[in-house]
């Protein structure tokens, strides 16, 4: 009865969203590198914001005990997040709210799992900072597979119900499993104006971010308590599609806080004219196999030295398998600009030229 009311709610909710977005101007404009062809409104992803909203006030009334720091760090990623859908932030000043966030994130952890900081060695302090790293670029990854309609609802969906499996016929890792269906109920909402062929609305980076920060958490929670690294399968896809471009654009000496069109998923459908709807179900395809691969081979309790050879098999075949196809598609070769990779062959051009001058 409760998750009906708020369907309901949230579905009301999202239509003055519209009204409001369509008389605001809170819309993503089509630009060279867009995948629509007219303005559609952005930032629908506050749904999942005011759904949190409600479950923490639900939490409250009927005495559940809430994971304050992590609440703290997605809400405050989120209010900076619908800003800077609304306008353009300074990426750096973002950066520094992320990083407060994924602090809180991991203050968080530190509670839930009895973690302490103090008296930490210098490699300790090293591991903390690569975490840092790590956990920031993770949230943003999240927010960069973004790109196609209906994408990170269904990745997003696919997520949360294998976890909310894993909670209860694998191990108990989630202190209150009632928050993931009120993230469940608007990530449903989400997709029934997004997963169209013509969109309504797209999610923002309030909607992706928010969602990033609390699938990092949840995933975190469940390796830390289990100590199995194969569960990191669950956010493969995210990690091979976005992980993978950041590291080429970086390579062609992009900015990789630009928007681009480079993404195998962009690729099929911008280039070459495949359906959003069919890219998307094919990724979500790929995501429910893997999931479900780790979500059995830890119900049917497959040891963990299969686990991680099976793992890292089939990690590696759909890595090779992306790069290759992608590859492909990109006319052979992956660095079409190749910028840095031309002037550091010009340098040592340069250098092998002055010492041959130099000898004669």
């Amino acid at each position: 009865m409760v998750y009906m009311v708020l369907f309901l709610l949230l579905l009301a909710l999202m239509n003055v969203y519209f009204s409001l977005g369509r008389k605001y101007g809170i819309v993503a404009h089509v630009n060279e590198r867009s995948s629509h062809t007219k303005p559609i409104i952005t930032g629908a992803g506050i749904i999942f914001v005011v759904s949190y909203l409600f479950y923490l006030v639900y939490a409250s009334w009927k005495g559940i005990h809430v994971n304050w720091f992590i609440s703290i760090a997605a809400l405050l990623i989120a209010i900076v997040s619908f800003f800077d859908d609304i306008k353009e932030i300074w990426f750096l000043f973002r950066l520094c709210f992320q990083i407060v966030a994924v602090i809180l994130l991991m203050w968080q952890l530190k509670i839930d799992f009895s973690i302490s900081f103090l008296g930490l060695k210098m490699l300790d302090w090293i591991a903390f900072s690569f975490l840092l790293i790590l956990f920031v670029a993770a949230v943003n990854l999240y927010n960069f597979i973004d790109g196609i309609n209906g994408l990170i609802a269904g990745l997003s969906l696919v997520f949360f119900f294998s976890v909310i499996f894993i909670d209860y016929y694998v191990i108990d890792f989630i202190e209150n499993i009632e928050k993931i269906y009120f993230l469940i109920v608007p990530t449903i909402i989400f997709s029934l104006y997004n997963f169209r062929k013509k969109p309504v609305c797209f999610c923002g980076d309030v909607g992706s971010i928010f969602l990033g920060i609390i699938v990092v958490y949840l995933l975190s929670s469940l390796i830390i308590k289990t100590d199995n690294f194969t569960y990191i399968l669950l956010f493969s896809i995210i990690i091979i599609e976005a992980g993978y471009t950041v590291i080429q654009r970086l390579l062609m000496g992009q900015n990789i806080f630009k928007p681009h069109r480079i993404h195998l998923f962009q690729l099929l459908c911008n280039q070459y004219g495949h359906s959003h709807l069919k890219v998307t179900l094919f990724y979500v395809l790929i995501q429910t196999v893997l999931s479900l691969f780790v979500v059995l081979a830890n119900y049917y309790d497959l040891s963990i030295t299969w686990q991680y050879s099976l793992g890292a098999v089939v990690f590696f075949m759909l890595s090779l398998s992306y790069v290759l196809y992608k590859r492909k598609l990109q006319g052979g070769h992956l660095l079409e600009d190749r910028k840095p990779i031309r002037q550091l062959r010009k340098m040592v051009y340069k250098k092998e030229s002055n010492k041959h001058i130099k000898k004669n």
